[in-house]
């Protein structure tokens, strides 16, 4: 592996998810130290990644999960329910999945713009007297895992403990991971 085969990113997660392409020149803990001077919150959500030149830096579609919907609804209710909270303009390429003893599903964006919408309007949305839950799910390339490393998965009771779970999922996402993920996420792994 060689530097032209990777690149360096800057990630932002705050209330939606930004990228941007760092040059070869430019240093992770300047631009770090630059941030925490402007904003101290921004810099607590930056991430840099290093990735390879062959993935698109997008991808080629935004999985949004959606979930807190009510069990055992049908596929087309369940979109009738999503087309009512975003709208024609927001509508999903497709259906990834849909969990129906759950209450939730899987939706795909082939524009990160449209995906970043329909979260920002699923998160403000309430159905049945409950909050939707929406969160812009990770993409996993399982082939460029290195041998010999498995991916941990860890779940996290958000009630145990006196709702301790909610600040050891907060601590976990903020050191580890911003992203909540499932095992769905962790489905084209072989090992984990």
């Amino acid at each position: 592996m060689s530097p032209d085969d990777c690149y360096l990113s800057s990630v932002c997660v705050d209330r939606t998810v930004s990228e941007q392409l760092l040059n070869k020149d430019d240093r992770p803990m300047l631009l770090l130290d630059q941030l925490r001077e402007e904003s101290a919150r921004i810099s607590q959500f930056t991430r840099f990644e290093l990735r390879f030149v062959e993935d698109p830096p997008i991808g080629p579609s935004v999985s949004l999960f959606v979930g807190n919907l009510k069990e055992n609804l049908s596929q087309r209710l369940y979109e009738r329910v999503l087309l009512d909270k975003l709208g024609e303009k927001c509508r999903w390429d497709s259906i990834e999945v849909i969990y129906y003893e759950s209450g939730c599903l899987v939706l795909n964006y082939h524009s990160s713009e449209k995906a970043e919408q329909a979260y920002e309007l699923l998160n403000e949305s309430i159905f049945m007297n409950k909050p939707i839950t929406a969160l812009l799910l990770p993409t996993i390339h399982p082939q460029n895992l290195p041998k010999g490393i498995q991916p941990l998965l860890v779940f996290v009771n958000l009630k145990s403990g006196g709702c301790q779970g909610v600040d050891l999922i907060v601590a976990f996402r903020r050191l580890l991971n911003p992203f909540q993920v499932s095992v769905h996420m962790f489905s084209c792994v072989s090992i984990f």
